[in-house]
């Protein structure tokens, strides 16, 4: 049997948000539904989810920014600790989050990684698009809008 290596392009990104909350309320937001009440611009469609909230084999989809339909599924729930997505936007890129939180001084730390595989011929724009200077401003206005919402009880504007 002939094997053929193929090896796609990958970016890995991460970042530690420090969330002024606990776990147990940082990660009630981290729910497809939650984020539309803290998330400017946050905009999903259900599709399978037992509970109607986020959970282990809950699959949602989003159409964020006209940008083509993105399916989700969440592979991994451990309440308060840990969330992972696997995400699929065809002819762009699979990206898999992986999301664990830990109790700190100020509340939570919240480790987020990114790992973006893109899928030949949109590899180069899906890439392109997750560069690094985007990638800090996303994990910033997220940082600041869960603050924001854990004090306030409403959604930080975008911009």
């Amino acid at each position: 049997m002939t094997r053929h290596v193929v090896s796609a392009p990958l970016v890995s990104r991460r970042h530690v948000q420090r969330i002024e909350g606990s776990p147990a309320q940082a990660f009630a937001l981290l729910c497809p539904s939650a984020e539309e009440d803290w998330l400017d611009g946050w905009r999903f469609e259900m599709l399978h989810s037992a509970s109607g909230v986020a959970e282990k084999g809950c699959v949602f989809l989003t159409r964020q920014h006209g940008a083509e339909p993105t399916l989700w599924f969440t592979s991994d729930y451990e309440p308060d600790e840990r969330i992972r997505f696997i995400r699929f936007t065809p002819g762009a890129a699979v990206t898999e989050i992986d999301i664990r939180l830990a109790p700190a001084a100020h509340g939570c730390d919240v480790d987020i990684r990114y790992t973006v595989t893109g899928l030949a011929p949109g590899a180069e724009a899906a890439l392109a698009a997750f560069s690094q200077e985007r990638w800090t401003a996303m994990m910033d206005f997220w940082e600041r809008s869960m603050n924001h919402y854990l004090k306030t009880g409403e959604r930080l504007p975008a911009g």
